[in-house]
């Protein structure tokens, strides 16, 4: 895996982690390279656990509606399209979505984003990665 050390500059990076192999891919995220890893993480997506630390806000729309305000979280997707995201804060993910949920990846300006939806009951969550701590 590759150390912190390479890791480090301005933007966001992703972290792609199978479960027989780590791998580690670490991108800062413009406008101009936001696709091709928005791209990237759509393939993932589907046979790899993706986990995120970073800057974001959630949207969650459904049953009901929310808001949470940009915040250090962890984002985990499956690839059975689970979704969760948690706070520095208790054991409970803050937002999260059930297998079976499709998931998306896209790019807003110079953020990514992450979209989840359930099909039944109708359930959308919207996640703006901003920065990656």
């Amino acid at each position: 895996m590759p150390s912190k050390m390479q890791c480090v500059g301005k933007g966001l990076r992703a972290l792609v982690v199978s479960m027989k192999v780590c791998k580690m891919i670490c991108n800062d995220i413009t406008s101009d390279n936001c696709k091709d890893l928005a791209k990237l993480l759509n393939e993932f997506r589907k046979v790899k656990v993706i986990i995120v630390v970073g800057r974001m806000s959630i949207e969650y729309s459904g049953r009901a509606a929310s808001y949470a305000e940009e915040a250090d979280r962890l984002l985990i997707v499956k690839p059975d399209g689970t979704l969760l995201v948690h706070e520095a804060t208790k054991r409970d993910p803050l937002n999260w979505q059930p297998p079976g949920s499709t998931i998306l990846f896209e790019c807003v300006g110079d953020s990514l984003r992450v979209i989840s939806i359930r099909s039944s009951p109708r359930e959308e969550v919207i996640i703006d990665i901003t920065k990656i701590e």
